[in-house]
C-alpha cells in the first residue's frame, strides 16, 4: 500500500472513530437532560410531517414554518421509517459535519493534485478544519442537539465539488436543497454562488462555466425558491397566535459598546487563522491573488457578523448559524495554498507551521470553551446521571416561599419532554384550562416522556397563577413511575 492510500485510510479512520465516540456521548447526554429543547421541538415538527399532519410543532409554538421555513424537514422525515426517535437528528447532526471533513479532504486532493504528492497538505488542512472552533461547536458538543443549519455544511462543499466536476443539473439541484434549509439562506446562497465563481476565476480553477442561459436558470430558481419561502412565512405566521421576535431585539441598543462587540466577535471567529494569514501574505511577498483571497476571508466573517445583527440583533448570532463560515474559510484556504505552492520562491516550512498553529489554537480554544468537549466527555465518563438536572432544580429550590399546604406544580418545560405526537411541551395551565377532553389529558400523560412536579409551591409568582388540578395530579401518579425525588420535586418517567 502506497503512502497516498495510507493517508486516505487514516483520515477516514480518524473521522469514523470520532463520529462513533461523539454519537455515543450525544446519545448518553440526550438521556440525561443535557440538551436544550430545540432538538425535541424540531423532532416534533419532523414527526408530524412524517405522520401527515404537516409542519406543525404543537399548541404552544404552533406552525413551525411560521417562524422558520425548514423545508428540509420534508427530506429528513422519511428517515423516521428507520428510527422514529430524536436520536435520528443527533445522527444527522454529527454525520453531516463528519462528512464535511471528508469532503474538504477530497476537494483539497482535487485542487492540489499536482502540488501535494502524498496528500499530506490535504490531510493537514482537513485536520485543522475538523478542530476549527466554528465547526467544533456544531458537532463536538452542541447543546441544542440538532439544528437544520448544520446540514448546509456538507451541502455547500458538495455544491463546490459538483462545480469542479462541471455538472450543471446537479449544481442546480443542490442549490434548491440549500435554499430549502431555512429562510436565512435567501441571504446566504447568493454569497456562496458569488464566492464559488469568484475564486474559480481568480485562481484559474477549471470548473463549471456560466453562460447567459445558465445565469438566467440559476436566477429563476433562486427567485422562485425565495418567493416560496416568503409566501410560506407569511401564510403560516398568520395561523400562529404569537409574533416571533428574537429575544435580543427586545433589549438591545446600538452604542459604542455594541460596535466593540462586533469587532470582538469578528476577531474571535478568525483568530485561529491569523498565523497562516500572516505567513501566506508575508512569504508570498504580498502576492496580489493571495491578498485578495485573505480579504475575502475577512469579508465573509464580517458579513456573517452583520447578518447575525440583522437576524438576532447580536453579533454573536448562533453556533449553528456561524457554522457555514468553516467550509467557506477552508475552501479559500485551499485555493490560497494552491497559489502559495505555485510560487516557487515561497518556502514550504512556514506554511506547515501555520497549519499546525491553526490546530493548536483551535484545540486550545475548544478545551477552554464552555460548553466544550471537556465538559461533555467528562459527564459521559463519570456517568453523572441527572447531576446537571438536579443542579438546575436546586436553583429553583433556592427561591422557594412556602405555602400553607403542599400543592403540586408541573414545570411547563418538562411535562412533555420529548414531545408527543401533535404536541410540543405542555404547561399545566394549558393542560387544565384549554384541553377539555379527559381522554386527551390521559393520552398526554401516558405519552409524555418526563413529568416534573413540585411537591411544594415555593416560587413567589406562582401564587398569581392557577394551580394544576387534582385530576391532573392523579393521572400522573397513576400512569407514570417516579424515578427521582428531592426535597421539593418529583420526577416521573
Amino acid at each position: 500500500m502506497d503512502l497516498k492510500k495510507s493517508i486516505d485510510i487514516f483520515l477516514i479512520l480518524i473521522v469514523s472513530i470520532l463520529s462513533i465516540i461523539l454519537i455515543k456521548v450525544a446519545f448518553f447526554n440526550l438521556e440525561n437532560f443535557q440538551f436544550a429543547a430545540d432538538i425535541f421541538r424540531h423532532f416534533s415538527s419532523i414527526r408530524n410531517i412524517f405522520d401527515g399532519i404537516g409542519p406543525y410543532e404543537g399548541p404552544v409554538m404552533e406552525f413551525t414554518f411560521g417562524t422558520h421555513t425548514y423545508f428540509i424537514f420534508y427530506l429528513i422525515a422519511p428517515f423516521l421509517f428507520f428510527l422514529k426517535d430524536p436520536k435520528i437528528l443527533i445522527l444527522i447532526n454529527i454525520l453531516s459535519v463528519s462528512l464535511s471533513v471528508t469532503l474538504i479532504y477530497f476537494i483539497s486532493k482535487k485542487l492540489l493534485s499536482k502540488l501535494d504528492k502524498y496528500n499530506l497538505i490535504s490531510l493537514l488542512v482537513s485536520l485543522s478544519y475538523m478542530f476549527f472552533p466554528t465547526l467544533f461547536k456544531g458537532y463536538f458538543y452542541q447543546p441544542y442537539g440538532f439544528q437544520a443549519d448544520t446540514i448546509a455544511t456538507p451541502l455547500f462543499l458538495i455544491l463546490f465539488y459538483i462545480f469542479l466536476l462541471k455538472k450543471f443539473n446537479s449544481f442546480l439541484f443542490l442549490s434548491i436543497i440549500i435554499l430549502s434549509i431555512k429562510e436565512e439562506f435567501i441571504l446566504i446562497y447568493p454569497a456562496l454562488i458569488i464566492l464559488i465563481f469568484w475564486i474559480a476565476k481568480l485562481f484559474n480553477l477549471n470548473g463549471l462555466k456560466l453562460n447567459k442561459a445558465k445565469i438566467i436558470i440559476i436566477s429563476f430558481v433562486y427567485l422562485i425558491s425565495s418567493l416560496g419561502i416568503v409566501i410560506s412565512l407569511s401564510y403560516f405566521s398568520k395561523l400562529n397566535n404569537f409574533n416571533y421576535i428574537p429575544a435580543f431585539w427586545e433589549n438591545n441598543s446600538f452604542d459604542i459598546s455594541y460596535f466593540q462587540l462586533i469587532m470582538i466577535k469578528f476577531l474571535k471567529i478568525i483568530f485561529p487563522l491569523i498565523p497562516i494569514i500572516l505567513i501566506l501574505g508575508f512569504y508570498s511577498k504580498n502576492d496580489k491573488k493571495i491578498i485578495i483571497g485573505i480579504f475575502f476571508i475577512f469579508l465573509a466573517a464580517i458579513l456573517r457578523v452583520l447578518e447575525n445583527i440583522i437576524i438576532y440583533a447580536t453579533p454573536n448570532g448562533s453556533a449553528w448559524g456561524n457554522l457555514i463560515l468553516a467550509p467557506i474559510f477552508f475552501i479559500i484556504l485551499i485555493v490560497l495554498s494552491k497559489r502559495y505552492f505555485e510560487i516557487k520562491s515561497a518556502p514550504k516550512t512556514p506554511f506547515y507551521i501555520g497549519i499546525f498553529l491553526i490546530i493548536l489554537l483551535s484545540l486550545t480554544n475548544n478545551y477552554f470553551a464552555v460548553p466544550s468537549i471537556k465538559t461533555s466527555i467528562k459527564f459521559y465518563l463519570n456517568h453523572e446521571e441527572n447531576i446537571n438536572f438536579k443542579k438546575e432544580l436546586e436553583l429553583v429550590d433556592d427561591k422557594i416561599i412556602k405555602y400553607k399546604k403542599n400543592d403540586y406544580i408541573i414545570l411547563p418545560e418538562y411535562l412533555n419532554y420529548p414531545f408527543i405526537n401533535k404536541m410540543s411541551y405542555v404547561s399545566y395551565h394549558y393542560f387544565d384550562n384549554t384541553i377539555k377532553s379527559f381522554e386527551d389529558k390521559k393520552n398526554i400523560i401516558q405519552d409524555a416522556s418526563y413529568i416534573l412536579i413540585f411537591k411544594k409551591n415555593e416560587i413567589e409568582f406562582f401564587k398569581y397563577l392557577n394551580l394544576p388540578s387534582n385530576n391532573l395530579i392523579q393521572l400522573v401518579n397513576k400512569h407514570k413511575t417516579k424515578i427521582l425525588e428531592t426535597k421539593n420535586i418529583l420526577l416521573f418517567r
